[in-house]
This record gives C-alpha cells, structure tokens and sequence, in this order.
C-alpha cells in the first residue's frame, strides 16, 4: 500500500528536487506524467483555415443526420468564436406542411436553457447586496418553503440548488392529464402546501440530481421578494434587453408563432407552444440561434482579460458562475451553475441543453478556445441528439487546436539576450547558491537553485518579465510550483546590462546578482 503523504508535503518534495522520492512514493502519477495541455491563445482567424471549414462541414453532416421526416424536421445551428458568428445553417424545413428551409431568425422554443437566465438572475442580486450569500439557505427568501429530509437537519442553500445539488425532486408537485411539468397553473401558496407533505431524494450537496422545482422555486420565490417583479418581467428588464436578445422572451404572441418553427411530438403530431405558468423560470423561453450566439458571446468575452466588461455581470461574477460545483467521477462530466459540463480533449464544454414538448435545444462553448456552439430543433431529445454536443466538440477543439498551435504570439524575446545572459548568485547560509540565465530556441530560460524545472522567461520589458513553465510535467505539479506568471526584475546599469534580479512572489527578499 502506498504511503499517504499530504499536499504540504507534496510540495516540499516537489520543491526540493526529489524526483526520486516522489516517483518511488507515486509511480503511477509521476513514471508517465500526462504534460499539462498548453493554453492556446484564441488568436484571429481570418479567412478559416481548411482544416476548420473541413470540421464545419462534418458538424453539417453530423446534425443532419438527427433529422427525420416524422418527428424532427428541421434545426438551426451557429457556430461562435471569439465573439462573431463564423457559421450558421438552417436544415430540413420549418414545418412538414411546407418546404420551406428554417433560418437563423427562425424561433424555437429553448426549454431547459431558461435555468440558465435564472442563475445570471441570482448572480445579479447577489452582485447588488439583495442577496446576503449564495451559500444562505433558500427558506430565508421563501419562509413558507419546507420538505422532509430524511438524510439529515441541513438547509437548502441557492448555490445547491443553482447547481442541479440541492437534493429536491424533479418536478413540482403538480400535472397535468398525468405529465409531469406540463401545466402548472398553481400558486405559491399552493406548491408550498403540497411540498410539506413532500420529500428530499438525495442529502444536499452529495449527489446531482436534476431537478425543475430548484429553478421554478428560485425563479419566483427570489423576484418576488426583492425585486417586485415577476421572473419574466425580471429577465426581460435586466437580462434580455442589455445584452440586446430581440427573438428571445416568454410569451407566444402572434407575430411569434410566424417566426416559430412547427414543434413536434415523437408521433410526429403537432406540438402547439403552452405556458408552464408557475413553472416557467424551469423551461418556458423561446429564442433563435442568433440570439444564443450572442448570449454565449457574453460568457466567453468574461474569461478574456482583454475584453470590455460584459454589460449584465462583472466578470469575476461571470467566471466564478463558470466554475464546476460537481465533477462526477472519472472526472469527465461534471455540474456547474446550470451547466452539464463535459470534458473534451483535455476542455470542460460547459452545455445547457433542453428537452420539452415538440422541441430540444443545445447552448454550449468552451470559454478558453473562445469557441461556442448553438443548436435548436423542432422535435425532442433521442441518443442522438443527446450525444452530440461530445461529438461536435470533438472535432471542432481538434481542428482549432492544430490550426491555433501554428499562430500562437511568439515568446517575448529581448533584442539584446547577452544583456541577461549570465550567473548570478545570493548568499546563503552553506556559501553561494547560483541562479543561471540562458537562452534555448530564442527563449530565455532561468534555473535556480534545488528546483529541477527550468523556467521560461517571457520578456515584457528591459526590466520587468514573466515566469512561466512549458507543459511538461503534469498540471497539479505545475500548479504547485507556483511559478506560473510570477515576476522577474531586473536591475540594470547604464549600459542596459543586467546586474541582478529579484523574484518577490517566489523568494521574497533574496537578490541574485550577476557573477
């Protein structure tokens, strides 16, 4: 059996150079360490390479194949990267009466992808103080609000139930003519009464389980209380309207209908919209990929430092509604606030997906590439459908990768590299150590001493640059080394030539100079 060391230890020996030791305490993590996948900079591609256009085309291919004359005749899809549409299709046709393909514009109803528009709503009110923390239990905003829990005395807290973890059934209690969700024309006061003689399925926080009551629950409960207004006025006023969604909203008037493709049921009969009434904040809006293209824009343009701050959220806020709350084991999908995160090629694709009557729909990106995916269609979820968010990523993050490895920013490099070049040296208490400067395949390179991972130097300016290492060892260890984007200074006299460095962040107080 191996030894358990803990993760302060880890670090030491990692620190100290003892490779050894380590590999001899963790041979299977250290004998053939997986590198840790470079960061690829989403850089302009303009016109698309082949290799894109070619991955496009199989993504063409791969949706038309969900298509059947029955039950699900057509679907609309858009491509994003870095904020602009680079592709868009219309397929099949928009209603099996007439032969007319589906557009961009055309209109489906979203479902499932409403969760997400109420978790951006939770952020909101806890970014303007109205909510305390996303950690408060959920009664303190619903005090009527109770459920038997057999697992325990612990509350329900939003940030569990925003995360598909707050252990509550899935459907509210109420159908309609036997389906679940259907029709909920009921009242607080109503789902409050029956939900007390009602049950948790699963202890908080332990397992995922998916629930529309956490978000018909959240939806309405919060609007209420401290905003005075209902959730789809909410979203209307402060989601749909500043991030300039015209074809997104909730309800089915007329000039809606028009722009609607026909939904159908599995039986390939007509499924006419309904409300969902007081579960609406769990299912009910409807968009096209237009409008989604730009909805995702907003998520992926927070994870750019570089990009204006998006105009609903900061960005911090943003990112940390990125972040997995769950991640299932082998650790290749996980939950998120809303998302169903996959990994794919070494990415978490953070998806929303959606299923209701006579339409499914897939809202999805991987914010780091940048590159985001939209997908509506005119009938309900199958195996096919549900798998393809893996399988378009599939290709797509291949096909950028290989064409962004060949246009990432070169390494900063100065002019004068002898200028750093060098030994360098501090005192200490058993003599000297030595630091060494070098320079590999027009990169600088700095060793210090007992650390065994030389580390890059990206060159910024005469006397400020970065530290980075190259993904070679396995990503917790860079991690741990905590080198990663630390500053060097140097220290130069009136020839330009480094007479010593300092690294504040990895060694405070200690000064290499020059030898």
């Amino acid at each position: 059996m191996l030894p358990l060391l803990s993760l302060f230890q880890l670090v030491l020996l990692f620190h100290s150079g003892d490779f050894q030791l380590i590999d001899s305490l963790y041979p299977p993590l250290v004998a053939t360490p997986p590198n840790c996948p470079a960061r690829l900079v989403p850089e302009p591609l303009d016109p698309l390479p082949e290799s894109i256009t070619n991955a496009l085309k199989l993504l063409e291919k791969e949706l038309s194949a969900t298509l059947n004359e029955k039950s699900r005749p057509s679907l609309t899809a858009s491509v994003v990267y870095r904020g602009k549409v680079i592709w868009e299709a219309g397929l099949g046709v928009k209603s099996k009466d007439h032969s007319d393909p589906p557009s961009s514009s055309s209109i489906y109803r979203i479902a499932s992808v409403t969760k997400v528009f109420v978790d951006v709503m939770v952020y909101q009110l806890w970014e303007q103080g109205l909510i305390a923390s996303l950690d408060d239990d959920f009664q303190k905003y619903a005090p009527d609000f109770a459920i038997k829990n057999s697992f325990g005395s612990g509350s329900i807290t939003l940030r569990q139930m925003m995360s598909q973890l707050s252990g509550l059934p899935l459907s509210p209690p109420c159908t309609f003519e036997g389906v679940p969700l259907a029709y909920c024309n009921v009242t607080d006061e109503e789902i409050y009464s029956r939900l007390k003689s009602e049950g948790l399925i699963f202890a908080p926080s332990t397992i995922p389980s998916y629930s529309n009551l956490a978000f018909a629950l959240l939806g309405n409960a919060l609007t209420k209380k401290l905003t005075n207004m209902t959730f789809e006025m909410y979203v209307e006023e402060k989601i749909i309207k500043p991030l300039g969604l015209t074809a997104t909203g909730f309800e089915f008037t007329d000039s809606v209908k028009e722009m609607m493709a026909v939904g159908y049921n599995a039986d390939g009969s007509v499924a006419p919209p309904y409300d969902l009434h007081w579960t609406t904040p769990a299912g009910q809006m409807y968009s096209n990929v237009q409008d989604l293209a730009k909805f995702g824009a907003f998520f992926m343009s927070a994870y750019n430092s570089s990009s204006p701050s998006p105009p609903i959220l900061k960005k911090d806020t943003v990112n940390e509604m990125l972040l997995p709350a769950y991640v299932s084991p082998p650790g290749v999908s996980g939950f998120g606030a809303p998302w169903e995160m996959l990994m794919v090629n070494d990415h978490f694709v953070r998806t929303k997906s959606g299923n209701i009557n006579g339409y499914s729909a897939l809202f999805s990106f991987v914010p780091n590439l940048q590159l985001g995916v939209n997908v509506l269609w005119s009938g309900m979820y199958d195996a096919k459908t549900f798998n393809i968010g893996y399988d378009i990523y599939d290709k797509l993050i291949t096909a950028f990768e290989e064409t962004l490895i060949k246009v990432q920013p070169m390494v900063g490099y100065p002019e004068n590299p002898k200028n750093y070049e060098g030994t360098y040296q501090t005192p200490s208490f058993s003599g000297k150590l030595e630091a060494h400067i070098s320079t590999y395949d027009h990169v600088l390179v700095l060793t210090l001493p007992a650390n065994p991972l030389p580390m890059s130097i990206w060159y910024v300016n005469a006397t400020m640059s970065v530290l980075f290492l190259p993904p070679v060892v396995p990503c917790m260890l860079m991690e741990l080394s905590a080198v990663g984007g630390e500053r060097i200074y140097f220290d130069l006299d009136g020839n330009g030539m480094a007479k010593s460095f300092t690294i504040p962040g990895l060694s405070w107080g200690i000064k290499y100079t020059r030898v």
